[in-house]
């Protein structure tokens, strides 16, 4: 055909037809509820309208009396509300009025519903200034333990030791801050009996004197302030297991007790 515009096209191959077109066999088994289907939902032709931006032309002014003063009217009208238009993204982008004084803190702290790897210590600020929910403190302070437990475990040399002795530390402020000594107080222990024995960590956790909380902190503190300082002494430092690693099943009971 690209050759002689005038020979005749081939007949289409059966098998082509039947896959392109349909079934006549079905088509008049289902001649009844194709008709019901066209007069249920008829198409029907939509004209496309062309927007246009809207253009105000002194005859619109004129339209109300005709006189000037209706169109001065309009035009103050205009003018204010303008205004006010300017006066209210002002506001809000000085974040000034009772409503629009929105904190990005406030927003990111009622989102927060786990700590993560990634930014523990502010996972676990924002999960704690939450009020909605009376067992987030607790289910906070938990994931917290094991992202330290984790941090120590799994830590490439001593590369991750600061990362966890920064986040002993902010646990313990969140923990004296809500009254939470127990649960501090029982991580400590258990990160203290698996890793003592890692001198360049706890070391650290000596310098940064992260001992248990007290009652003077607390009162329901099972820790006296003399007992809670001699906790990271040598003497007094639980013992550790002499391996390194804790078995999977044993870090999970680690922080099951916490309630």
């Amino acid at each position: 055909r690209a050759f002689d515009p005038e020979i005749s096209i081939e007949e289409l191959d059966p098998a082509v037809a039947k896959t392109l077109n349909p079934d006549e066999k079905l088509l008049i088994l289902a001649k009844k509820e194709v008709k019901n289907v066209i007069e249920r939902f008829p198409l029907q032709v939509v004209e496309k309208k062309t927007i246009k931006n809207k253009k105000r032309h002194w005859r619109d002014f004129l339209a109300g009396d005709g006189s000037v003063a209706h169109a001065s009217a309009m035009l103050v009208q205009e003018d204010e509300d303008l205004v006010q238009a300017k006066k209210l993204k002002g506001t809000s982008l000085s974040g000034g009025g009772n409503d629009t004084n929105i904190k990005m803190d406030d927003i990111v702290a009622h989102k927060v519903d786990m700590v993560g790897s990634a930014t523990p210590v502010e996972d676990l600020k924002a999960m704690a200034e939450r009020k909605d929910d009376p067992d987030i403190i607790t289910r906070a302070i938990k994931e917290m333990w094991k992202i330290i437990n984790d941090c120590v475990q799994e830590s490439f040399g001593s590369a991750g030791y600061p990362k966890a002795v920064d986040c002993i530390q902010a646990l313990r402020e969140v923990c004296v801050k809500n009254e939470e000594s127990s649960d501090f107080n029982k991580g400590l222990e258990a990160i203290a009996k698996s890793f003592k024995d890692r001198k360049a960590f706890w070391d650290m956790v000596i310098d940064a004197k992260m001992r248990p909380i007290d009652k003077i902190e607390d009162a329901a503190s099972k820790y006296t302030k003399e007992a809670s300082e001699k906790f990271l002494t040598p003497d007094d430092t639980p013992m550790s297991a002499p391996s390194l690693s804790v078995p999977a099943e044993e870090e999970e009971d680690m922080f099951d007790s916490m309630e």
